[in-house]
């Protein structure tokens, strides 16, 4: 079976060539992201024997294989054709990871593929099923379903050639079965409950196939990520031979910069009750030694839904995630469903980094269900943790002179003090309108501003991006004098002009600024803020009424939610919570 295979440059995926090999002294050494075989992980994780590293060649050329400690032997070769080569691993338990090198000793000297393979038999059979949520992303869909049948779903020399299906839940309603002609493609039509929904009809279709498709695990996975297909390989590689202490486990895999691929992001991160603390946040991974940083084995509180494997059984198919809309579902789901995560290096998709898309929502859906979430899970948050969260997002958007957001972030608190049935009762469709109604509306920046500068300035983006970051070292610096000067607020704000920065520019930046036009760099599009005296006032007496709403209620609300909460998670609640009970067409 293919345990991983040996990966190149993709112009639909990554294009740097120092994630997969590296150029020294005229050899390739595929000591990389992608192509080192992460021997510890395999050793610890799994019960495999004997792994060899399988190369189809020509020519004259040398190999090499290495592990952490050193050279582990070296071979040369030379044939007038192409030719299939079988190198067994000598691997060590402290071998930690194996590469190899590849030497052309001639000009016909040429490596044309590989794969990092073992003849032992499978530990269990495997059946995948991903699920995956989409709202009004035609074209990401279509990219990623044409990457799945052409590598996997109609590829018979893939490992998951008949082992996978995909349910994709369109929560936009604007796609059509027949644009998409494999049998393992099942498309299901819901309403638009969010990310939450969505993922949650998809696990309700997986539980109903579940016994009669044989499926054996479902994958979380994000609609507009960009997905290395071989991490489907290398997980379902990792299952067949998985440990019995790892029967139960989750894998992770990383989100790596849409914008800056070969930052590694986010990876099973911790959760302490407010943002997600990672061990290695914006990893280079081009560096070898940061490879290796990536193999250290993390414990990980959860793993996010961009690409998060679990195992089905029951209580994933019947203790379903939390009507949250979207945002921190996937943390609950975790936590509830904790035990242990298994990461492995080349397991992962390229995602855009959500700095740039505070939308107003996410001000009101991260507060409540962060809230909910420290709720019934007090062992990772304590109520000072999450008050000092709560102060410290309000006081940026505040900063920000975003007061909207304020209100938003103050709306969900209040709203979290009325218990679970709130959030039984409520229609997400519609209450997720009237959320989108209070907060600022993302308009065409050619509608925000006439002046040529400022839309030079945002045309450039991508040369003035790294600028951005001296904000956040300038405060680092000068603590003392943002935080006596309340970020500029006692000084008169300069109106001359109008400033644009992307939306997740550091507070700093709008010192002694009046107006400020916020965008995303990818669509163009933003809002327009203003600093206001009487925004600052409203929004300080706001926050300090919700603290103190918060501190007496935090105790009994989070008691309620930790007796009723299940009843929001039954698969009867989601088929109600999503119609289906009453629409005959979803």
């Amino acid at each position: 079976m293919i345990l991983q295979t040996l990966l190149r440059p993709d112009p639909d995926r990554c294009e740097d060539k120092r994630m997969y090999y590296r150029e020294e002294h005229g050899k390739l050494l595929f000591n990389t992201y992608f192509n080192v075989f992460s021997a510890g992980k395999w050793q610890e994780y799994t019960g495999i024997h004997n792994v060899s590293l399988k190369l189809r060649a020509k020519g004259s050329f040398e190999i090499c294989l290495y592990d952490r400690n050193g050279e582990l032997g070296s071979s040369f070769y030379s044939f007038s054709e192409e030719t299939e080569l079988l190198l067994p691993i000598p691997w060590k338990k402290d071998s930690f990871c194996i590469w190899f090198s590849f030497e052309a000793r001639d000009a016909g000297g040429e490596l044309l593929e590989g794969a990092y393979i073992t003849e032992d038999d499978p530990l269990h059979k495997i059946r995948l099923a991903l699920d995956i949520c989409t709202f009004r992303r035609e074209a990401y869909v279509q990219r990623n379903m044409e990457l799945l049948t052409r590598y996997i779903l109609e590829n018979p020399a893939s490992p998951l050639y008949g082992n996978t299906e995909v349910y994709l839940i369109d929560n936009g309603q604007t796609l059509r079965q027949e644009d998409f002609p494999s049998e393992h493609i099942h498309l299901y039509p819901n309403v638009n409950a969010g990310g939450s929904g969505g993922f949650t009809r998809g696990l309700l279709e997986i539980g109903r196939d579940r016994e009669h498709l044989g499926l054996t695990h479902m994958i979380f996975m994000d609609d507009d990520a960009v997905l290395e297909p071989d991490s489907l390989v290398r997980t379902f590689a990792l299952l067949s031979f998985v440990k019995e202490k790892y029967r139960k486990s989750c894998v992770s895999g990383a989100m790596l910069r849409l914008d800056m691929r070969h930052v590694l992001h986010e990876l099973a991160p911790e959760w302490n009750g407010g943002t997600p603390a990672d061990p290695h946040p914006d990893l280079d991974l081009r560096s070898f030694g940061n490879v290796l940083k990536s193999e250290e084995v993390g414990k990980g509180d959860y793993a996010a839904w961009w690409f998060a494997c679990y195992p089905l059984d029951e209580s994933r198919t019947e203790d379903l995630p939390m009507p949250y809309f979207i945002h921190m579902d996937d943390v609950e789901y975790g936590l509830r469903h904790r035990n242990g995560i298994l990461i492995l290096n080349g397991i992962c998709v390229w995602h855009e980094v959500f700095d740039n898309k505070r939308s107003s929502m996410l001000c009101y859906y991260d507060i409540r269900n962060i809230l909910v979430t420290g709720a019934l899970h007090p062992q990772n948050a304590r109520k000072k943790q999450i008050l000092k969260f709560f102060v410290k997002l309000t006081m940026a958007n505040i900063m920000r002179y975003r007061y909207k957001d304020v209100f938003l972030s103050c709306l969900a608190v209040e709203d979290f003090c009325k218990g679970p049935g709130f959030m039984k009762a409520i229609d997400p469709e519609a209450y997720h309108k009237t959320i989108m109604e209070k907060g600022y509306l993302f308009r065409p920046v050619e509608e925000l501003t006439e002046d040529p500068r400022v839309l030079k300035e945002i045309s450039n983006y991508e040369l003035r991006k790294r600028k951005y970051d001296c904000y956040k070292a300038d405060f680092l610096s000068n603590k003392k004098k943002y935080i006596l000067t309340l970020n500029g607020w006692i000084f008169p704000a300069d109106q001359r002009r109008v400033w644009a920065y992307p939306f997740g520019i550091w507070p700093t930046a709008f010192f002694g600024k009046k107006q400020v036009i916020l965008f995303d760099p990818d669509s163009w599009k933003g809002i327009k803020v203003e600093k206001s005296w009487e925004g600052l006032g409203r929004s300080i007496a706001g926050i300090a009424k919700i603290c103190v709403l918060l501190l007496f209620r935090w105790r009994f609300v989070s008691a309620v939610f930790r007796k009723e909460a299940k009843n929001l998670r039954t698969p009867e609640a989601w088929r109600h919570y999503l119609r289906l009970d009453t629409d005959r067409n979803l």
